[in-house]
């Protein structure tokens, strides 16, 4: 299916059309200080917060799906007892590596022939062709797998949030805002109000006006795809991959060597999850757990089962 896209308010909105005309994705440039209506009147209940729930814990699923590499900058206690990541090869490549190579990719689409919309499917492509991602190309994923799913009446957004995260969080109709978020060890589908990260600096809004069937509307030529991935792996300032050796441990994140520097990103964290201050989110009605846990990447993925009241 082909799409258009349509510059509204200066470029600070495009609209997504498809082959027939229609508007399927309403799209907001980066919008300071998060959305507009942080939905905190909204009640937890009733079929509108049930299906932004369980979009949510599909998307976060099916992102871990797609990225059987995890996240390159949240470590984890892998199977062998050892702290590290869940990169090729048992963890031995350098998730720096692997950033720096989806960071090559999405910057490709940055050049003046792609408007902002592509250049978020652009991150979309880098984090899928790369097997993972940092919290930032996570997110996009996760996005772009919402975008091609929803339902008309869902709104969604990438949030930048003060704490130097970013995931995403999408509504239905007269529900709150579900957060939706991969990146973590433990990721809870909750209520953004019981969320740890809800201080939000910048966001990028998306509202669904029509079922788009494929992420952010929008569909690369091959031959654009090929270059992208030719970016990503060639270029004179790419670094040497960092390989471990075969018996060899991680070097810890706060070493201040170069074999560190190799290695790890400039942050290595060990968040767990995602929920606030509590035990446990204020609001319990569905039966609460975390729907994954760390090592659950690629084909560990748990399988998607709905959420039901």
């Amino acid at each position: 299916m082909p799409f258009s896209y349509v510059m509204q308010d200066g470029g600070k909105r495009i609209e997504v059309k498809d082959g027939g005309g229609e508007v399927c994705l309403d799209c907001h440039y980066g919008i300071e200080g998060g959305p507009a209506d942080m939905r905190a009147d909204k009640v937890v209940d009733g079929d509108d917060t049930l299906y932004a729930m369980n979009l949510a814990k599909w998307a976060v699923l099916e992102a871990r799906h797609v990225l059987p590499h995890g996240c390159f900058n949240n470590m984890v206690d892998l199977a062998s007892g050892k702290r590290g990541y869940l990169t090729p090869e048992g963890g031995r490549v350098s998730p720096r590596h692997l950033k720096d190579r989806a960071e090559r990719m999405a910057d490709f689409f940055l050049g003046d022939d792609f408007n902002f919309v592509q250049q978020l499917a652009g991150r979309y492509h880098a984090a899928r062709e790369t097997g993972g991602g940092v919290c930032s190309l996570v997110s996009h994923v996760t996005m772009g797998l919402v975008t091609k799913e929803a339902a008309p009446g869902t709104t969604a957004c990438i949030v930048w949030d003060q704490a130097d995260h970013s995931f995403v969080v999408l509504y239905h109709g007269n529900s709150p805002w579900i957060v939706a978020d991969p990146w973590v060890h433990d990721p809870w589908i909750i209520p953004w109000d019981d969320c740890y990260f809800k201080q939000p600096g910048q966001c990028w809004q998306i509202d669904v006006k029509k079922k788009a069937g494929v992420p952010f509307g929008v569909e690369f030529p091959d031959e654009t795809l090929i270059a992208a991935k030719k970016a990503g792996n060639v270029g004179e300032d790419v670094p040497r991959l960092y390989k471990l050796k075969e018996d060899e441990d991680p070097p810890a994140s706060n070493e201040r060597t170069s074999k560190a520097r190799m290695y790890h990103m400039d942050h290595a964290w060990f968040h767990v999850t995602n929920i606030g201050d509590a035990a446990e989110p204020k609001w319990s009605g569905a039966g609460w757990e975390p729907i994954a846990t760390a090592l659950q990447w690629g084909d560990a993925a748990p399988a998607y089962e709905a959420i039901v009241w």
